[in-house]
């Protein structure tokens, strides 16, 4: 039913002019085309439906409410932070009507019968500008949605080329693996066909880099073997990976956070896994990284995300 209704929406001819409509203007309009083409006894069902409709929402005071606030909640997928927060719901009473679900039900319904069954009953016996000024509330109704739904599906690809593009940090096998599986695990489920922002790491790092290392005479600067374990997230504000290089690596696309196991023998291309192993945790900002070991003799490592063999390492 919900489906059907969204699509009597998409199907509804564009507002003449981009005026600001309500409830009550919806309301109003309707019940008065269904007046002057006596709708009661042509679909007696369809026409206590609307009144009943009408008599419900006056009586909790949703007149006010706009067509594009209308359009907001039928077209919205989760809670705002305002509405998880509980943000004064009983002082605003708009805030308090969209949170409730009858609400959405009695909207999705004014369109059902408008473009539905009284559409044909005024076409049939009125002339064209009395039949566009009785729906024009209704269709304002219907070009909200669908402008919000348009929003909704060039952020939705957005977020794929963020994520999946030829600029996003490459994976090897075993990550490819588990995030596949993870779109069916929360956090990294995918949600109505958006992707999550968050991704698995699990990676082997054969050439890290030490910056610092204590406990010997002196500090030495060496490549060496790590294994990485976390979690990455990407940034899905349009100014973040953006612009110049600087302002990319100030605000990268995607950072991450882990833990970190460096080899116990401090050679590139070792077993970070094998007894033996020093633990610590790295962060990463953009395809780079640092991290930090806990175990002695601690050290300091940078690195990058980058491969060198597609789906290894």
């Amino acid at each position: 039913m919900r489906q059907f209704v969204l699509a009597v929406l998409v199907a509804s001819p564009l507002a003449a002019q981009d005026a600001v409509y309500t409830i009550e203007d919806i309301l109003t309009r309707l019940q008065a085309g269904a007046t002057r083409v006596e709708f009661a006894r042509t679909d007696a069902t369809s026409a206590r439906m609307l009144d009943s409709l009408a008599l419900l929402l006056r009586a909790r005071g949703a007149g006010g409410i706009t067509t594009r606030q209308m359009a907001e909640v039928i077209v919205r997928r989760r809670a705002s932070f305002a509405d998880v927060a509980r943000w004064n719901p009983e002082g605003d009473s708009t805030t308090a009507l969209l949170a409730q679900p009858w609400f959405r039900d009695a909207v999705l319904m004014l369109p059902l019968i408008a473009n539905g069954s009284l559409q044909p009953e005024l076409s049939a016996r009125l002339p064209r500008p009395a039949v566009d000024s009785i729906l024009t509330p209704t269709d304002s109704l219907g070009r909200h949605v669908r402008e919000l739904t348009s929003a909704r599906v060039a952020e939705r690809f957005r977020h794929f080329e963020i994520k999946y593009g030829p600029s996003a940090p490459s994976l090897n096998a075993v990550e490819v693996g588990l995030n596949y599986l993870g779109q069916w695990i929360p956090p990294f489920r995918s949600s109505n066909g958006d992707p999550s922002r968050y991704e698995m790491i699990a990676s082997y790092r054969p050439l890290e880099l030490t910056l610092a290392r204590q406990g010997g005479a002196s500090a030495e600067t060496r490549a060496v073997t790590a294994g990485q374990l976390g979690v990455r997230w990407y940034h899905w504000n349009a100014r973040w990976g953006a612009g110049n290089v600087l302002a990319r690596m100030l605000r990268p696309r995607h950072a991450s956070a882990g833990l970190y196991a460096l080899a116990p023998v401090e050679k590139p291309l070792q077993k970070p896994w094998q007894n033996g192993r020093r633990l610590g945790a790295f962060l990463g900002w953009g395809d780079f990284h640092a991290a930090y070991v806990f175990d002695r003799p601690r050290s300091i490592l940078i690195g990058t995300s980058k491969h060198i063999l597609p789906y290894a390492f």
